[in-house]
């Protein structure tokens, strides 16, 4: 398991990769919310506690391990009486309840950023309803290189993101994960006629078949907030990519936490 400590620069960072993030305000604007209590898992940026207010929810509970990120949800919400902060640790602790459960766990790795843990605590308690829940994976190539500069494209943002980056006095927009992580790859490439290789329910534990299929290349992975992806996100996006990076077939399994 590893953990990523973001920065709150870093956090903003994330927010530019639009189609990412258009994927989460699609489904958080599409009527899910509505009247619901919203548990916002790794609130991180505060986006995905914005957009659920925007789509309707009565109450939002926006959770995060890192002191530094609740302070700063804090202050962004400090105005907003439907929206508590809570600092708690996903992979141990009782998760608040909820009707609806959003997470932002995947970033640059599918299996990264203590999904496992977290999604088994979740088992233990009994929460179901969390998204997005399916993942797809395929093996591709990437083409290495020097990275490119990241433009800013936030005006191909949702206009309600749009909305919240002007609502939220502390963001910047910033490509400062180019700068931090150098190696990034930029060139993804499926290989033709290629199937994808599984289809994952991510609230469930990793398949032991995802393990002992061997190939060589780099993991292709889309993640969706249903199972037949017509809403989702890839790290097969170098138009607007700032933060996705190639990820070996090898650092995959070590990602999976299989004993």
């Amino acid at each position: 398991m590893y953990l990523v400590d973001y920065t709150i620069s870093q956090l903003h960072s994330l927010i530019g990769d639009w189609a990412r993030t258009n994927a989460y305000a699609d489904f958080l604007l599409s009527g899910v919310c509505s009247g619901k209590t919203v548990v916002d898992c790794g609130a991180g940026s505060g986006v995905c506690t914005y957009l659920a207010l925007r789509g309707g929810a009565r109450r939002v509970i926006a959770c995060d391990i890192s002191s530094e990120i609740c302070d700063y949800l804090e202050s962004v919400f400090e105005h907003d009486y439907r929206v508590s902060v809570c600092q708690l640790d996903l992979c141990n602790e009782q998760i608040p309840e909820g009707d609806l459960y959003i997470h932002e766990l995947i970033g640059n790795a599918l299996y990264g950023e203590g999904i496992n843990e977290i999604f088994a605590n979740m088992r233990s308690q009994g929460i179901g309803n969390i998204y997005p829940r399916y993942a797809r994976v395929t093996n591709g190539y990437v083409t290495s290189g020097k990275p490119k500069p990241s433009d800013n494209m936030d005006y191909m943002l949702r206009s309600e993101v749009i909305d919240f980056i002007q609502y939220n006095e502390h963001y910047e927009w910033s490509n400062c994960l180019i700068h931090d992580w150098p190696d990034l790859d930029w060139n993804f490439a499926l290989p033709e006629n290629n199937p994808w290789l599984w289809l994952l329910d991510l609230r469930q534990p990793v398949p032991d078949r995802v393990k002992d299929q061997l190939h060589p290349g780099d993991v292709i992975w889309e993640v969706g907030f249903d199972n037949q992806f017509k809403n989702s996100y890839t790290n097969v996006n170098p138009e607007c990519n700032n933060w996705n990076t190639r990820t070996p077939y090898i650092e995959f399994i070590k990602c999976c936490n299989f004993n």
